[in-house]
């Protein structure tokens, strides 16, 4: 193939690797004219084609490299947004949100493991998951300072609700997206109906970005296998997305970020991470365009060396994102993919190796945007990696201990910070869910009842209610909390709803999705959480009981000046009513005694019992003798 060649075709409109399998591989078997082959039905052709025709979308543009000079290679495709398939179910909502984060990636097979409360206790919310008002900003680039509020004058940026940066699919930057065609198997299969798809199982690898009002781009991920056609290239914007935090099988996906591709701020550093990755997971790439793009073919070194940047950055891509999927709703479709031996190690299937036959499979072996089995292998390591192992980004959390009256009235609802693989102190700060000012006079505070935006973890901070106010009729709170790990780069969970859908009229419509991707690359991680708090429902806080009656002072023993002669064997615990002086030397003597026995005794009789503080003697009558009693006195822990 000629260089003239190649640049007119990769600048041809494509919908994705349909288009650049025939524009590289007149033989690729996604092509439309290698329908047969590639397991395509007749309606299925009839859609891509028809979306072939469609208009074209935005216009070619590239990355600038660190210097300002435009990042060469290949140019972005004109990409059409003609009508798409609508999903089968449209307004289905994200699965497993689950208000607590898990502290485990999954099971040991692989599948996913029911969300479970954190080991320190973090308050599980039981509020609508409609709430979904983020935090303060994020703090400033030194450390986790102390919560910047929009009131603040800056300007916002993530997780404050009102940041909404630029979000698009990588056309905008020159990236195709990458269909992966298959047929399910005939038994075992994922269970899906691929009804988005007119029947026709494929994979649609978009390659989203995040575009931040400074230029810098920032990498992000679907967390869910879109079961429909769609791209987000009409002016889309994401906005932070709170209860993203709270799903499932966020521990399994934050843990893929943290080892896969997480980007950069520009196209240097991104081919800098996709390559580390790659060397990390043992990937060796065979770069498709290897046997044309050759200096014999009228190439320079920089074209070859900037063509083989996009295959390592796309790759990179892919496999991350195939492992994001694997730990989502997507696992049962990845699951045909990848096998996890009973040792934890994750390889490729038999099923996933028979895609790249000539024969029978379905066209793996041409390519398209990447070296399809790097991606495979790429993703196997990612996926083994977060099955054995969690990437702990800190988890602050909240413990309620119930409420307290005040002197004036107020009222104080305690809760113990917690922290969960961190260091340092937890910004705090209190919201209201829909965004609104809090109510005059309720704010957070310490123990000593100073407004409080940092605590240390394992203290306590109290909503304080002022006198006279009906928790009832207060706003839906959300206490929050944010806190520095020792990693780089900081989880983001964004949502966007794309324009790209049409209803049965031809109406433009759209649908949401849900975005995972670390930011803040070149600062140490810093990771938010939050609980609602339900004030109305919350009990008194437990008060520590109290003995009305103390013990008695310890009197020195009194040695009798003249000796008594014992009259008799005497019971160590009783003596006669009708001789004073010997129960003043029973008693005296029995106080040495037990001076001295329980002298260093006092000890923890473990936690959930409480602590024995302390030991004393009483006399009770009993008929006609005297019997010592030892009573222990349990008290609260403190």
């Amino acid at each position: 193939m000629s260089k003239a060649t190649w640049r007119s075709r990769t600048a041809v409109s494509a919908i994705g690797v349909l288009t650049l399998a025939v524009t590289v591989s007149p033989t690729a078997a996604f092509a439309v004219d290698g329908a047969e082959d590639a397991h395509l039905t007749p309606e299925s052709v009839a859609v891509l084609e028809a979306a072939l025709e469609a208009d074209p979308g935005p216009a070619t543009g590239s990355l600038e490299r660190a210097d300002g000079t435009p990042e060469s290679g290949l140019v972005a495709p004109e990409i059409p947004s003609g009508p798409a398939a609508d999903a089968s179910d449209p307004d289905a909502g994200p699965v497993g949100t689950d208000e607590t984060l898990t502290g485990a990636s999954g099971d040991a097979d692989g599948s996913l493991g029911d969300a479970s409360p954190d080991a320190e206790g973090t308050l599980v919310d039981e509020h609508d998951t409609a709430s979904t008002v983020p935090p303060i900003s994020a703090p400033a680039p030194a450390a986790a300072s102390a919560p910047v509020t929009a009131s603040d004058a800056m300007p916002a940026s993530y997780p404050d609700p009102s940041y909404s940066p630029h979000w698009h699919d990588g056309g905008e930057h020159g990236f195709s997206c990458d269909y992966w065609y298959f047929t399910e198997p005939e038994e075992g299969g994922s269970g899906r109906d691929w009804a988005g798809w007119y029947g026709q199982p494929q994979l649609h690898i978009l390659h989203h970005e995040i575009v931040h009002e400074d230029g810098s781009t920032q990498m992000v991920y679907d967390r869910d296998i879109a079961d429909y056609w769609y791209h987000a290239w009409n002016g889309e914007t994401a906005s932070p997305d709170a209860d993203g935090i709270h799903w499932s099988n966020t521990a399994g996906q934050q843990t893929v970020l943290g080892n896969g591709f997480k980007g950069g701020v520009d196209w240097d550093a991104r081919v800098a991470d996709a390559r580390a990755f790659l060397e990390r997971a043992g990937v060796t790439i065979a770069y498709p365009d290897s046997e044309w793009m050759t200096e014999e073919n009228g190439y320079t070194p920089e074209e070859i060396a900037a063509s083989h940047e996009r295959y390592d950055e796309f790759i990179a891509y892919e496999a991350t994102q195939f492992a994001v999927w694997y730990f989502s709703t997507g696992h049962d479709v990845m699951g045909l993919f990848f096998v996890v031996g009973e040792d934890g190690s994750v390889s490729l299937s038999d099923y996933a190796l028979q895609q790249f036959d000539a024969e029978t499979g379905s066209g793996w072996q041409y390519n398209g945007m990447s070296d399809r089995l790097a991606t495979l292998h790429g993703a196997a390591w990612l996926i083994e990696q977060a099955i054995n192992t969690t990437w702990i980004a800190p988890q602050p959390g909240f413990v309620s201990h119930g409420y307290v009256g005040n002197e004036d009235g107020s009222t104080d609802f305690g809760f113990t910070v917690t922290l969960v693989g961190g260091a340092g102190d937890v910004n705090v700060e209190l919201r209201t869910t829909d965004g609104s000012a809090l109510p005059a006079g309720v704010v957070l505070v310490d123990s000593a009842g100073r407004p409080v935006t940092s605590i240390t973890p394992g203290q306590r901070v109290f909503v304080r209610v002022p006198a006279g106010t009906d928790v009832v009729t207060l706003p839906a709170l959300q206490i929050w909390g944010s806190a520095e790990g020792t990693e780089q780069g900081s989880p983001h969970f964004y949502k966007g709803r794309d324009n790209s859908g049409y209803d049965d009229e031809g109406n433009l419509t759209g649908n949401d999705h849900y975005l995972i991707g670390f930011g803040n690359l070149d600062q140490k991680t810093v990771a938010w959480d939050w609980a609602a708090i339900d004030l109305a429902a919350l009990p008194p806080a437990p008060v520590d009981p109290v003995d009305p009656v103390e013990p008695p002072a310890p009197v020195a023993p009194v040695d009798p000046v003249t000796p008594v002669a014992p009259t008799g064997p005497t019971d160590p615990i009783s003596a006669d009513l009708a001789d004073p002086a010997s129960t003043v030397r029973v008693a005296a003597s029995l106080e040495t005694a037990a001076a001295t026995e329980l002298d260093g005794s006092l000890a923890e009789t473990g936690t959930s019992a409480g602590i024995l503080f302390a030991t004393f003697l009483v006399l009770v009558g009993t008929g006609g003798a005297l019997t010592l009693v030892s009573r222990r006195r349990r008290g609260a822990e403190s």
